[in-house]
């Protein structure tokens, strides 16, 4: 194709446009082909494809056409021939880290929330990464992960300041300041995530996040802590004590939940784990904490002679009461395991019928019901 267009001539450039990356670029698995071609041309003519494709309306495709031109961009040989269009695209870009539609929609509705995020997440990336080399690229990232207004903006830039700036003096810091006190849990989050991930040979790394994992103010601060220290201090001698803390006594749910998980990961066999998780199970006052000790414990101790009865207890007896519609109820869970896991015991039948007509929430009765009629048909079948 290049031989077509730079020698032969067979190929002029407003064909090479229309024909090759008109009809492509929405085509992903067209990308690499069409950077490669932008690279091996001249770099005037590699400016105006690049101007062509940012042009194009993208809006319905997510903006690819202007994400293609930016990855197009970092094949250029010599930028400094289109200065003009790379500053183009440049602010194209830094007017999608602020992009949303052009009509209302509740902040709870997920379609368009996910897809508001992408886009803006996907700007700053591609700016951190076609830029990564101009002196300008750096204070605006440090300044969009500061003081942005978006949340998505500051995670993103917390996260592209981890991966393409860890040497930089200020990044450390910033890194810690935003996990300490951004007023999003998501951006506070993702700050402890990158320091545990690119920081993890740092001396202060390790106190930094024992301490966020027992004290911090915030719920996501400590989840997140915890989930780090899991995965990557499993021998340190404080990780298994913090984590037995914080699954028997931290004052948030999902900090609880993250601790009984990960102590059934990967601390099974220690002789406290199990009675912790048991404990869990059946006096945790959230839902959501005995629901993930029920799961973790028919996962783990499958085999064991006590799991049936300790599930049947749940069915009968966890105190869930509905107030919200995509709540899961522990009795159902228990009762589907025991259905699945113990389908021909004999008290799995008894504990079916006894559930479909006197379970307190609805949705319970209609599962057993439903899960009974399906018995009944393989008892007549047979």
């Amino acid at each position: 194709m290049r031989d077509k267009f730079e020698k032969e001539r067979t190929l002029s450039l407003e064909e090479l446009k229309t024909e090759v990356f008109g009809k492509h670029w929405q085509d992903e698995s067209w990308h690499e082909v069409l950077r490669l071609i932008v690279g091996m041309i001249e770099p005037k003519l590699a400016g105006e494809i690049i101007d062509y494709l940012r042009n194009q309306s993208g809006e319905a495709e997510k903006f690819i056409n202007v994400f293609l031109a930016a990855d197009c961009l970092s094949e250029v040989r010599n930028r400094s021939v289109i200065v003009s269009t790379a500053t183009q695209l440049l602010n194209q870009l830094k007017g999608l880290t602020q992009y949303d539609l052009h009509y209302y929609y509740e902040p709870s509705s997920m379609r368009e929330f996910i897809l508001v995020r992408e886009i803006r997440i996907q700007a700053v990336a591609a700016i951190a990464t076609t830029w990564h080399d101009s002196p300008d690229t750096l204070p605006w990232l440090k300044q969009k992960a500061q003081s942005d207004d978006d949340s998505t903006v500051r995670q993103a830039a917390v996260q592209e300041l981890a991966k393409g700036w860890k040497d930089d003096p200020n990044t450390l810091p910033i890194l810690k300041q935003k996990a300490r006190s951004d007023r999003h849990h998501d951006v506070r989050h993702a700050a402890v995530q990158e320091l545990a991930k690119g920081w993890k040979n740092d001396p202060d790394t390790l106190p930094w996040l024992k301490q966020k994992a027992k004290s911090d103010d915030q719920w996501d601060v400590r989840y997140a802590a915890v989930k780090e220290l899991a995965k990557g201090w499993k021998n340190d001698p404080d990780t298994l004590p913090i984590l037995k803390q914080k699954a028997q006594s931290d004052n948030d749910e999902a900090v609880r939940r993250a601790a009984v998980q990960e102590l059934a990961k990967g601390w099974k066999d220690d002789p406290d784990t199990l009675p912790i998780l048991k404990q869990k199970a059946q006096s945790d006052d959230d839902w959501r904490v005995r629901l993930a000790a029920v799961e973790e414990l028919a996962k783990g101790w499958k085999d064991e002679p006590w799991l049936f009865e300790l599930l049947r207890d749940r069915a009968l007896n966890d105190p869930f009461v509905r107030e919200k519609d995509w709540q899961n109820n522990p009795r159902q869970l228990a009762l589907h395991i025991i259905i699945k896991q113990y389908p021909n015991h004999p008290q799995t039948l008894p504990l079916l019928r006894d559930r479909a007509e006197n379970d307190p929430d609805e949705k319970v009765r209609g599962f057993a019901q439903n899960k009974l009629a399906q018995f009944e048909k393989q008892k007549s079948d047979i």
